[in-house]
């Protein structure tokens, strides 16, 4: 084709759709045609996510990334620079690895200097001077609920006929305890309002999958050798 279809790069002559018709036609089930009900191909997208663990430190280095955050940079210079000397006063060597003790010491050392920030530099902050740490506590929000890692979110096809909570039962949780679908509005399939988008997907390989054994490996050592004489050879004619 001029302009390749997705990974489409080649057209079907007239002879060769009448040989497809043909085979439809006979609709029997060998190796080169397959009956297969509609629902194989059918799968739902259920998104499993996991919870973020972080531990905080007040580094030199960590407070100045705070520079890279939004919502800090949305504040007055003196607003920035006052909030950055009043981090700077908390114990530096400390390791915080629960989000609210290190939220607690925040909002006093805030308070000290006599500052009152909207959440969202809160949540900059933590931002700035969080780590992922899998040994640390879980984050939560204000209503104790985990908050998720997107670095760890992660989406599952399951089969069409198959429930999506039965499936992250049993497939994933035993191998991930702490996970938990997502049950966001975006996340469920808008005609049947199950959780999960549906989708269709046709794999050929799976259905029609023709195995192929690899070479010999004489014959792979026969076709090295053959490669290391041709090199030697010319390695000598350079060399003249």
């Amino acid at each position: 084709m001029d302009d390749n279809l997705g990974e489409k790069r080649h057209e079907l002559t007239d002879s060769q759709i009448n040989e497809i018709t043909q085979i439809f036609g006979e609709f029997v089930d060998n190796d080169r045609s397959a009956i297969i009900p509609n629902e194989d191909f059918g799968y739902r997208r259920i998104v499993v996510d996991r919870p973020l663990r972080q531990n905080f430190k007040a580094t030199q280095d960590r407070i100045a990334e705070l520079e890279d955050q939004r919502a800090f940079k949305n504040r007055s210079e003196d607003t920035q620079d006052r909030i950055k000397e009043a981090l700077s006063t908390l114990d530096s060597d400390k390791l915080w690895m629960d989000a609210d003790r290190f939220r607690e010491d925040v909002e006093n050392c805030l308070s000290k200097a006599d500052l009152d920030v909207r959440q969202s530099v809160h949540n900059a902050i933590e931002r700035a001077l969080g780590e992922r740490d899998p040994e640390a506590e879980i984050v939560r929000d204000s209503n104790g609920n985990p908050e998720h890692d997107s670095d760890l979110r992660d989406k599952e096809r399951i089969p069409i006929n198959k429930d999506p909570q039965d499936y992250f039962e049993n497939k994933i949780k035993p191998h991930w305890e702490k996970a938990w679908l997502n049950e966001s509005s975006r996340y469920v399939d808008e005609k049947d309002g199950k959780l999960g988008v549906v989708g269709y997907e046709i794999n050929f390989n799976r259905y029609f999958f023709d195995y192929q054994p690899p070479r010999p490996l004489s014959d792979i050592d026969d076709e090295l050798a053959n490669l290391e004489e041709q090199i030697r050879k010319e390695m000598e004619e350079i060399i003249r």
